[in-house]
């Protein structure tokens, strides 16, 4: 089976009276195979697309991609959400998008990143009227030929509660539990903060020793516990 594209035009002689009529034909079997496979690719190209944004919008995560003029070029539904909390910004810088004021806090991480170094770093959002810890992660992306970078990706993840057991595990480390007192470790880790901070300001710090007399009887009487 082959495709033909026909094209016809008519000859005049001088008086006006039709002469002939000189037909053009152009096999174009092959251009529609290319059409052909042009469309069927793509659809595929969007289908992928399609599944790639399910599975994004999917993610509790949020999830945005930044080119190198850093420009909005994707995000996910959780990141426009809870992250911008508005319309789309795609087609829109960062810059335009957060704010002067907050840029100047980004701008050093977005440069690192577009230089080709893995971010990683921590905020915390006061807005919503309670204090949210956010990890951040920015992942350069490279063209074509392996070494410029094109972009970067961002992934922000909630982590107050990570942030609150840890602090919650950290104090009850240093937390004698039967008198809820400071324990060993946690001197120790007090020592050490007062220390560092005497040694900053230059300034002087005492530590006192106190003991208990006759508390062996007690020990003795009632056991350690």
């Amino acid at each position: 089976l082959r495709y033909l594209h026909t094209m016809s035009v008519p000859l005049f002689d001088a008086d006006g009276h039709l002469e002939y009529i000189l037909c053009i034909a152009e096999d174009v079997t092959r251009r529609r195979e290319q059409d052909q496979n042009l469309r069927e690719a793509l659809a595929a190209l969007r289908e992928g697309e399609a599944r790639l944004r399910t599975i994004a919008d999917a993610l509790p995560a949020m999830i945005a991609y930044i080119d190198a003029n850093e420009v909005y070029r994707f995000h996910n539904a959780s990141f426009l959400r809870d992250f911008l909390r508005g319309p789309s910004v795609l087609g829109s810088t960062v810059r335009s998008t957060i704010g002067e004021q907050r840029y100047r806090v980004l701008e050093p991480y977005i440069r690192r990143a577009l230089a080709g170094e893995t971010v990683v770093f921590e905020e915390v959002d006061e807005s919503g009227g309670r204090d949210v810890a956010y990890q951040i992660t920015y992942i350069p992306q490279t063209g074509g030929d392996g070494h410029t970078i094109v972009g970067f990706h961002v992934m922000r993840q909630d982590i107050t509660s990570h942030k609150r057991e840890k602090k919650q595990l950290i104090m009850l480390s240093q937390i004698d539990a039967l008198t809820g007192l400071t324990n060993r470790a946690g001197f120790f880790q007090r020592l050490d903060a007062a220390m560092k901070n005497s040694t900053e300001k230059g300034a002087l710090m005492a530590v006192m020793y106190m003991d208990i007399d006759h508390f062996k009887p007690v020990n003795d009487t009632y056991g350690h516990n």
